[in-house]
């Protein structure tokens, strides 16, 4: 570890212990956004540059809301029109969920250490089978853990999950489930 490491861990002790005098937050929301100009800000040949670091990101952001006993944290990772991307972002973009996701999967220390559970929230059936297989798999392995809330928005859009709710409400009413009225 280098001494620069070693001043970035302090910093970060500091900073949290000096949050946690304050009040937190039962629930924070983060929208993954700015990958593509980040890595075009730094002259990087692909936007893939800017999607990867913005995954490895995420993993510390997560650990620092859960230092601070942030309860829910949901990021919106993936709407539904981002599918409108190149094949090739696309692509990528599925491949590095599938690597993030299969790390909640492992033994994952961040996961156990705060006893997370990982739901996915978006019209799963948009994936490809494999991410979806993987996204079930992460959500079965930490369905126990109930202390901490990971919500991952993935594939989403507000007006998908409208007609869908409107789907299912139409759908229980015509099941006698619940009344039109």
């Amino acid at each position: 570890m280098t001494i620069i490491d070693t001043f970035q861990n302090l910093l970060e002790q500091f900073t949290v212990s000096v949050l946690c005098k304050g009040k937190i937050p039962r629930h924070v929301g983060f929208i993954l956004d700015g990958n593509r100009r980040y890595a075009r800000k730094l002259g990087a040949s692909s936007t893939q540059f800017g999607h990867y670091e913005g995954f490895k990101q995420l993993e510390k952001v997560l650990d620092l809301c859960m230092q601070l006993g942030i309860e829910a944290v949901t990021v919106f990772a993936f709407s539904i029109e981002n599918f409108n991307r190149s094949k090739e972002e696309v692509d990528y973009l599925m491949k590095l969920f599938c690597e993030a996701f299969e790390g909640f999967c492992d033994k994952n220390a961040l996961v156990e250490k705060y006893q997370i559970g990982v739901r996915f929230l978006g019209n799963l059936d948009y994936l490809p089978a494999d991410v979806r297989e993987i996204a079930n798999k992460v959500t079965e392995r930490t369905k126990h853990q109930k202390k901490r809330i990971f919500n991952i928005c993935c594939p989403y859009t507000s007006r998908d999950e409208m007609t869908t709710a409107i789907k299912q409400t139409i759908d229980q009413v015509k099941q006698g489930k619940i009344s039109a009225e």
